[in-house]
């Protein structure tokens, strides 16, 4: 990669780090407002916001989709380490590029499959709000994305023994 296409790539991702954890930020504060409402209203004023559950659902999947990409980004997801270190120094690399491409396997199903559960849910709409479903549920195929950007990120970026 270029000197010029990699200060491009690392301003991108620099830019769409820098988004990801202001919306997620965002989100996460504005459900905690909504549920201090819900309950001010609920248990002072004795009427319930009816859209409030709806809101902070939505919202927590979103922050769930998107966080998960972060974890992504910051090498901190699940994994068993131990087994990692049952291999030999020189084979541990190909068993994190391979832990790597499985995720990105699997991310590749989330969006295949959260696409079409998008397209298919667009004359949903919800029970309290009623807005259209396929805005909570894009949640998935952009987590996917996301997560997917972020480990190739990785590869491009670091050496296979600066996991963590």
């Amino acid at each position: 990669m270029s000197t010029a296409l990699r200060r491009g790539w690392d301003a991108a991702i620099a830019a769409i780090r820098h988004v990801l954890h202001l919306f997620i930020v965002a989100l996460f504060g504005s459900y905690c407002v909504i549920i201090l409402m819900q309950v001010f209203f609920r248990y002072v004023l004795n009427s319930s916001l009816i859209w409030s559950e709806e809101t902070v659902r939505f919202e927590q999947f979103w922050v769930t989709m998107l966080a998960v990409a972060l974890c992504a980004d910051r090498r901190a997801h699940i994994r068993l380490e131990g087994l990692e270190h049952m291999f030999p120094p020189g084979i541990r690399p190909a068993v994190e590029k391979a832990a790597d491409i499985v995720t990105i396997i699997a991310c590749v199903f989330l969006f295949r499959f959260g696409v079409q559960f998008v397209m298919e849910s667009i004359p949903t709409k919800s029970s309290a709000m009623q807005v259209s479903m396929d805005w909570a549920y894009t949640a998935m195929p952009v987590g996917a994305v996301l997560t997917i950007l972020f480990t190739v990120d990785f590869w491009l970026r670091r050496k296979p023994a600066a996991r963590r």
